[in-house]
């Protein structure tokens, strides 16, 4: 699908793909890295929008956890394992997460949570170090400079989630392309579901039958946080020995993977080196 100059300044005003971090947790953490890292942490502790649940799914114990692999963090907003390990750090030793070791999906992996009494203390600290007029609305109307001594802050009913990306801001960019009176190719049924689609066909290895693929795709209709688990299922099939062995032959179709729901099955993680391509 060619892009034109044009595609891309609506692309870009659509805020498609991006992360928007607010400042008060890079200030918080004292690192920018870090700053990502613990906005994206907030957003996952967030309540669902679909049904008002915890995002979060695994519990050890009573609590609930975010289970997500060194490497899973940059699909998501840019952070190298490394920076994940000193970044993690960074917000542990403020005690603003606690973090464990417990096997997930077979393999020993990183469990992160927040911890809110600790996190509140460093943001009403951040506030009132920054002399803000208002320690509670904090948060502004048509973007001043939240550290302002001398303001009058009023909280925008309008403002949205801490980060969001291509799967966090649907009404927006559902709007702004029908203003723009955009026409999403067939068979689709808007802008951002083609671009969705898009962006799974580029991550599936065996791109076979794409017209069927795309009208299975229209068929399931992801919603925000099930396009999430499509590709988070899909990144956690691409790792396993079944889709890695014989040079990917028993690799479904996208549409047959589809089909069956591949997303929620558990895979065994590949080890052997004759595994990978």
């Amino acid at each position: 699908m060619s892009f034109s100059y044009q595609d891309f300044l609506r692309w870009e005003e659509t805020d498609y793909d991006a992360i928007n971090v607010k400042r008060i947790y890079i200030d918080i953490a004292e690192d920018l890295i870090a700053g990502i890292l613990l906005s994206q942490i907030v957003y996952w502790h967030l309540p669902s929008k679909r049904d008002g649940n915890s995002k979060l799914k695994v519990k050890k114990g009573n609590k609930l956890w975010l289970a997500k692999g060194r490497e899973d963090w940059w699909d998501e907003c840019r952070i190298t394992p490394r920076q994940f390990d000193r970044a993690i750090g960074i917000l542990a030793e403020k005690g603003i997460i606690e973090k464990k070791l417990f096997r997930f999906n077979g393999s020993p992996m990183t469990h992160i949570r927040l911890i809110p009494d600790a996190l509140m203390e460093h943001i009403n600290d951040a506030l009132t170090k920054k002399n803000t007029c208002d320690a509670v609305n904090w948060i502004l109307t048509k973007s001043e400079n939240p550290y302002l001594q001398k303001c009058e802050i009023q909280l925008d009913k309008s403002v949205k989630t801490l980060t969001y990306n291509t799967t966090d801001n649907t009404t927006d960019i559902l709007t702004r392309a029908s203003n723009q009176k955009q026409t999403a190719r067939k068979p689709f049924r808007s802008i951002k579901q083609e671009s969705e689609f898009d962006q799974f066909w580029r991550l599936y290895p065996k791109k076979r039958s794409k017209g069927q693929a795309e009208k299975t795709w229209v068929k399931i209709s992801p919603d925000d946080e099930l396009y999430k688990q499509i590709l988070a299922g899909l990144e956690n099939a691409k790792k396993s020995i079944d889709w890695q062995k014989d040079g990917g032959q028993y690799i479904p179709y996208p549409s047959t993977w589809l089909n069956a729901k591949g997303w929620e099955d558990e895979y065994e993680k590949a080890r052997q080196k004759n595994y990978v391509n």
